[in-house]
């Protein structure tokens, strides 16, 4: 999906919805961060993990995808507030 893909999905949706991702283990999370980055495929996926990591990257380096963030997560580095979701 592209965000050409998202924006045409959404843009048929009530704007008032809250977004949600999927949780750490289980269950649904709130969006709170979109996060531009680059994708790091993952060569030796197992059946639990994502197919992809988020690459390290500069601020030189233009991104290549974007990440929908959710509140918890074991890789979470920070809180963010919803409001703050660009």
């Amino acid at each position: 999906m592209t965000v050409h893909d998202l924006l045409s999905l959404l843009a048929k949706l009530p704007p008032d919805l809250p977004v949600f991702v999927e949780g750490y283990e289980s269950g649904w999370d709130p969006l709170i961060a979109v996060e531009e980055g680059q994708v790091l495929p993952i060569p030796q996926v197992e059946e639990w993990d994502g197919e992809v990591d988020r690459a390290q990257t500069s601020s030189t380096q233009p991104s290549t995808a974007i990440f929908l963030v959710g509140r918890r997560g074991h890789r979470r580095h920070k809180q963010m507030d919803p409001s703050s979701c660009t």
